[in-house]
């Protein structure tokens, strides 16, 4: 399996899940936490209230959050949206 990112992140729980479907893992770039721990210096990339608010957007309407972010990563307008 290889991941890169976040995806590793997901890889690890698929793994905990079935380890049977795995046999090596190579992760790239792989971000062990995303929230900033101001204490000891280290920059995750997010505050904790970042991640409460995803969260609650998730929880909220998953198929908008899914469809608004995966527009953003394809760098498509809204006048080329397909469903």
């Amino acid at each position: 399996m290889v991941c890169h990112s976040f995806s590793c992140m997901i890889a690890m729980h698929a793994y905990f899940r079935a380890p049977t479907y795995f046999l090596k893992f190579i992760f790239i770039g792989a971000n062990p936490r995303y929230i900033n721990e101001p204490i000891t210096g280290y920059i995750g990339g997010f505050d904790q209230s970042d991640i409460d608010k995803l969260l609650s957007i998730m929880e909220q309407n998953y198929f908008v959050l899914a469809s608004g972010f995966a527009e953003m990563v394809m760098k498509k307008s809204q006048s080329t949206r397909v469903y």
